[in-house]
This record gives structure tokens, sequence and C-alpha cells, in this order.
């Protein structure tokens, strides 16, 4: 977890990588399960080449690289909740290749993701750059557990498990609390993509979720289509600012979500 130092050295840090960096900027952070059922189907595998591809893509557009801000927020693996790509200029930054293990602690993931994008946002106004609403993107492919293990002990023998995470536990509540004044502060739009079939309690995914239809299924087979698509999607994003910077809405070029979805999720429709 992340320590107040941290959080200040980060803080200077992201100062100094937008000084030549001023043009307005859309703070865009993705939360990645890496739990250990993620290895199913190759599903890491998947996630791996698509955000490489993704970013591979945003590379070659200056305009993109000037106005886009991302971050990588993993959740599960040996660390449980790991900032593994901080904000900065994409030119600057290396995406990770992930691993699949552990558990699927999502709560301490959203606080942490939460952090980073009001830091970055502090760091953009105290210099004077303005910037949209945040974007969050998160993927998981199963009911999020406690951020603990628990221990047991079965026939003399002392092994650990991931608790699946209850609607009393503090930090669903903390990260719950946290959510609703940081979304209503900034406006922030979260999109929750569930992959495969085993998340089957929408009921936390729901309380992370800003609207109607924004918890989507996608099918692991399409894991890889989905970040062609989200590439394209993003890509219009500046464009879409400048050309209509009033817009109260500009995110609705994400109609990839709407795309790849395989039934609303969401128990709002």
């Amino acid at each position: 977890m992340t320590t107040l130092m941290e959080r200040i050295n980060r803080k200077k840090m992201k100062l100094a990588g937008l000084e030549n960096r001023r043009s307005k900027k859309i703070p865009f952070v993705i939360v990645i399960d890496i739990s250990g059922t993620m290895e199913l189907n190759d599903n890491i595998g998947k996630v791996n080449r698509g955000l490489q591809a993704f970013y591979d893509v945003l590379l070659e557009d200056p305009k993109i690289c000037d106005s886009l801000d991302l971050s990588i927020i993993t959740f599960g693996g040996e660390e449980r909740v790991h900032l593994a790509v901080d904000f900065d200029d994409i030119r600057n930054q290396a995406v990770p290749t992930f691993e699949a293990y552990g558990n699927t602690p999502l709560c301490p993931a959203i606080i942490m993701a939460l952090d980073n994008i009001e830091d970055q946002i502090d760091a953009y106004h105290s210099i004077g750059i303005s910037n949209t609403k945040p974007i969050m993107l998160i993927m998981t492919d199963g009911e999020p557990s406690r951020y603990e293990y628990a221990e047991l002990v079965e026939n003399g023998e002392e092994y650990w498990v991931a608790d699946p995470l209850q609607k009393t536990d503090m930090e669903f509540t903390e990260a719950k609390s946290k959510f609703d004044r940081f979304r209503k502060m900034t406006d922030m739009e979260v999109h929750i993509i569930a992959l495969g079939d085993e998340v089957k309690d929408l009921y936390f995914l729901e309380q992370f979720s800003t609207g109607l239809n924004s918890v989507k299924r996608l099918e692991d087979t399409d894991i890889l289509a989905f970040f062609e698509h989200l590439t394209i999607s993003v890509g219009t994003l500046p464009v879409a600012f400048d050309a209509n910077p009033n817009n109260p809405d500009p995110f609705q070029v994400f109609d990839v979500f709407e795309r790849f979805k395989k039934g609303n999720l969401s128990t709002y429709s």
C-alpha cells in the first residue's frame, strides 16, 4: 500500500514530468486484475499483448502523446496492489509484462487509483494545466476478495486462502465512500469489464460504476479485439475536445463498450 511519503515524492516527480507538457490533459487510469484465475485461457497473456499493442498505436500520434496521461494499477500478483505505470508522457513509459497470481483485492486498487488521479490533477492545477474529467477502466475476471489472506489449518498443515469480500468489510466501505466523494468532485467516468463468465455477483462492481450500462461482460476471446477498438476510441478524444471543449459528455466516443458487450450485466437496466 502507498505511504504518505511515497505520494509526496511521486507528486514531485509528476511536476517535473509536466514542465514541458502543458497542453490540456486527459487522465486515464486502467485497473487490471492479475489474480491467479487470469491464467485461464491465457487471459493474462492476452491482456499483456493487448496493452502493448494499445501503447504502440498511441505512440504513433503526437497529439495523443501530448494530451493523454495514462496510469496502470494492478490487483493480484505478489504485491497484491501495485502502481505498475505512473502517469507520465506516454513516450517515456514502458509497459510491464504481468503474471497471474494471488487474490483479487479490488477495493485497495480502487483507492490507489483514486489517490493517483487526485495527485495528478493537483499537479496539473499547481502549474496551470487544465484537464478533462478522469476516465477509469476496470478489467476483472472474478469477484473481489479481501486484501489480507486468511490462514487455515487442515490435517496439521497451514495454508492461506483469499476470503471473498463482504459488504460490511472496512476496506469496501472506505473504498466506496472515497469513490463516491471523488466521483462527485470530478465527474469521473468509469467503465467496468467483466472477463468471461466467472463474475456471478455484480454487487461490488456496480458500487463502482458511474451510470447505466457501465458494467459489461467481455468474452475472453475478444480481449485483443477490445484493445484494438479501445485504441481507436481513445485516439478520438483529443479531437473531440478540440471540436467542442464545452461538451458535457465528450466520452460518448467510447462506443467500443457497446460493440463488445455480451449482455448487460448491470441491474440498473
